[in-house]
């Protein structure tokens, strides 16, 4: 009778055996040939640069609401209207005060009294939910798909999925120890078209098998763009 040892030693050596040489393995990974730098490309990235301004997010923001009007989708758990003295532009705020990761007080303390740190955290509670946030996604990646710029770059049929690491406190149901990272906290697991937009993204627990939810962005993407690869 054949023990466990001796099956697992059997099949270590059939392995070794097949293994190309580390030589071999070092050439399939070698770096490809620097290509020379085509000349006149550095008066180029100049002219590009003069004829694309600086632009901050929150202009950014403000200027996709105009077109989009994305936060009127964002109200209190009534549904009712939104109590606030100018509620557009401290939607906005909270947008890119939580999108940045940069929390209520930070952002508060440099947005110059346009909302408190009070008044962005209730905001951020009560007037925005996840349904909420997938419904303003999906009027922007739908006015994107509009233009004919992004269909240069694919179709539209493709998208990709891939995983960022995210902070949280030890204090967190869903924070765990990621092996990779060497740090606590989750996954925020996006799908991206090959139009250069994110369509879908689920914030997952470190170490789960991801391809579970590999399909999520393919079944719960309900924009104008429909990936099936």
């Amino acid at each position: 009778m054949i023990s466990n040892s001796e099956i697992y030693e059997s099949t270590t050596i059939r392995l070794d055996d097949n293994l190309p040489e580390p030589i071999e393995f070092i050439k399939g990974m070698r770096r490809a040939p620097k290509r020379d730098v085509p000349e006149g490309l550095g008066e180029f990235r100049e002219e590009v640069k003069n004829k694309l301004p600086e632009r901050h997010l929150l202009d950014i923001l403000k200027f996709v609401h105009y077109w989009v009007n994305y936060t009127r989708h964002f109200s209190p758990p009534s549904g009712s209207d939104a109590k606030m003295a100018d509620a557009v532009s401290k939607y906005l705020v909270t947008i890119f005060g939580y999108g940045c990761n940069l929390g209520a007080a930070q952002t508060a303390r440099h947005t110059r009294s346009i909302v408190t740190r009070r008044s962005m955290k209730r905001i951020n509670d009560q007037h925005v939910t996840t349904e909420k946030l997938e419904a303003a996604t999906r009027d922007v990646i739908n006015e994107y798909a509009r233009f004919r710029l992004p269909y240069i770059w694919g179709s539209g049929k493709n998208a990709v999925a891939d995983g960022t690491h995210f902070k949280l406190l030890d204090n967190n149901l869903l924070g765990e120890h990621h092996f990779r990272y060497g740090e606590y906290g989750a996954i925020a697991y996006h799908h991206v078209s090959d139009t250069y937009i994110a369509l879908f993204s689920h914030f997952i627990a470190c170490g789960v098998w991801e391809a579970i939810y590999i399909l999520d962005g393919l079944l719960k993407n309900e924009s104008s763009i429909q990936p099936d690869t």
